[in-house]
């Protein structure tokens, strides 16, 4: 959530600039992931590389400084009511020399909608932490600020699965009542978790084992998230059909969600989807009662005016203009391309695809090679050809089997096997002689093991050599020099003692893990051309 929370004038600022919100990267908020959706549903969206891009309630600007460092020809605004976030935000777009980032202290009831037309509008975490007033006009401030063929990013509670988390969230209300520094309020809030978890361990109720995994879920959060988030005396969640009555009331439409996982129906059974079939020609009830199906308690809608065609269904024939990225690896020996003889593959968390399509299977064991650098479409589909043919197997390159072809990536798509681009950032394939670290995550690592990745994903560097690699990979060094500074920075830290007869072998390990951890961060998107 941002610092967009308003009780009485000021109030919230100083909230904000005492307990700090957690500010990160959303890589659903990108221009590039917007822009593919909204191509998906038929519309022509401004290319994430010239755009114009607006955040309000930007925090620290975490999310929008990766943006703007990696798209340079592209233009960002932030706004936020918090004075200390958008200081510190300034320092770090000065230090990486950014001046296509304008980072401003608001009110966004105050803004001044001549500052736009913006192609892309972020507003996370705004309009359900805000009295009904200010959402109208936030609502208001969308359709006047966006360009024509813009997309506006909102995430809101939603009901029915949202009334879930009020509950849990009125326990610990109840409990702080009486308190009034944030610090006494936090320190009792996670006390009373503790008592709550410990009370339902052993629970044998759905209730309570969902509360249970709850409490678990909130143990692990940042101070901030909890003080702003449950302790928040404003936190409303609303039905789907609801925030479409204002969105519609200020000219706006519902294009899609922002995860296309969130839109996969082929998870409900054949007869759910037969009785939703009966909502066709009214999509915004369709898709509450798919929030009722789903007990969904949170939606990141993508918004657009209401005069712009907007196809109702995702079109598979549009990734055609896309490029595609997959980590599922082949599983289960060697592969047969023939039709109708099923492999198997598998991602990195144990998820598991079978597919018999020919152009499907060749398809996704390219991909795999390619790692985490996204292929263009008809690069795909010309290897994949190609493959096929070097295997004998014949009749795969005419108009139906190329449909074939496109219907079964949006399946995998909305199933989250295969991600979908517009953009991709400019990243090598291998590390080069002297290897460069992404600027950011070098200023990033110097206060938390948590860094921004080029594909705006945080990457939690878990052991002090890869944080340490990080901070030396300024494009000074080749490998020789490496693993002597590495070495030395290691021992100067004291992991490794110089005066423990065990040092020689660390040290060698070290040295020779080196290659094997650049190619780490490399494939991690830590590494720039």
């Amino acid at each position: 959530m941002s610092s967009l929370e308003f009780h009485k004038e000021g109030e919230s600022a100083s909230l904000y600039d005492a307990v700090r919100y957690p500010s990160h990267v959303h890589a659903q908020t990108h221009p590039e992931r917007l822009a593919t959706i909204a191509s998906l549903f038929g519309m022509s969206p401004v290319p994430a590389t010239r755009c114009r891009v607006l955040e309000l309630g930007c925090g620290d600007a975490s999310n929008l400084l990766p943006m703007a460092w990696s798209l340079p020809e592209s233009e960002f605004t932030g706004i936020d009511l918090a004075a200390r976030p958008i200081a510190a935000g300034r320092r770090t777009a000065e230090e990486l020399g950014l001046r296509n980032l304008h980072l401003h202290q608001h009110d966004i009831r105050k803004m001044d909608p001549s500052s736009g037309p913006f192609d892309y509008i972020i507003a996370h975490g705004v309009y359900s932490w805000v009295p009904h007033p200010v959402r109208q006009q936030l609502i208001e401030l969308l359709q006047k600020c966006l360009a024509p063929q813009g997309v506006a990013f909102v995430s809101y509670n939603v009901l029915p699965g949202a009334q879930l988390l009020n509950m849990l969230r009125g326990m610990m209300l109840h409990h702080v009542r009486d308190l009034k520094t944030p610090a006494d309020r936090l320190r009792q809030a996670f006390a009373f978790a503790d008592f709550l978890n410990q009370g339902m361990a052993h629970a044998d109720s759905a209730m309570g084992r969902w509360l249970h995994e709850e409490l678990d879920r909130i143990r692990e959060l940042e101070p901030g998230h909890v003080f702003h988030d449950h302790l928040a005396e404003i936190n409303d969640a609303c039905h789907f059909t609801d925030f479409m009555g204002d969105a519609r009331c200020h000219g706006l439409q519902y294009v899609g969600e922002a995860d296309l996982r969130d839109m996969n129906e082929s998870i409900f059974p054949h007869a759910a989807r037969q009785l939703l079939d009966r909502l066709e020609g009214d999509r915004i009830r369709r898709e509450q009662y798919l929030d009722f199906l789903r007990v969904r308690r949170f939606r990141q809608s993508l918004l657009t005016h209401a005069s712009i065609p907007v196809a109702h269904r995702p079109s598979a024939r549009q990734i055609r203009r896309m490029m595609l990225q997959c980590s599922f690896e082949s599983a289960g020996g060697p592969m047969d391309l023939r039709p109708g003889i099923s492999h198997r593959f598998v991602g990195p968390k144990g998820q598991a695809v079978e597919s018999d399509l020919p152009l499907g299977k060749a398809s996704l064991t390219i991909l795999q090679k390619r790692g985490p650098i996204a292929v263009p479409y008809d690069e795909l589909l010309r290897s994949s050809a190609h493959q096929l043919e070097a295997a004998s197997v014949h009749g795969e390159a005419g108009a139906p089997q190329q449909e074939a072809f496109d219907g079964f990536l949006l399946a995998l798509a909305l199933a989250g096997v295969v991600k979908l681009h517009s953009w991709q950032a400019e990243m090598p394939v291998a590390p080069s002689d002297r290897p460069v670290a992404s600027p950011l995550a070098r200023i990033q690592i110097r206060t938390s093991p948590t860094v921004t990745t080029l594909h705006h994903q945080l990457v939690k560097l878990e052991d002090e050599v890869g944080r340490t690699l990080i901070a030396l990979l300024d494009g000074t060094r080749d490998v020789t020099a490496l693993k002597r500074d590495l070495v030395a920075e290691l021992e100067g830290k004291g992991i490794l003692d110089a005066a423990s007869p065990h040092t020689e072998k660390a040290r060698r390990e070290v040295e020779t893990g080196l290659e094997n951890n650049l190619r780490q961060l490399c494939r991690m998107g830590l590494l720039i051309a």
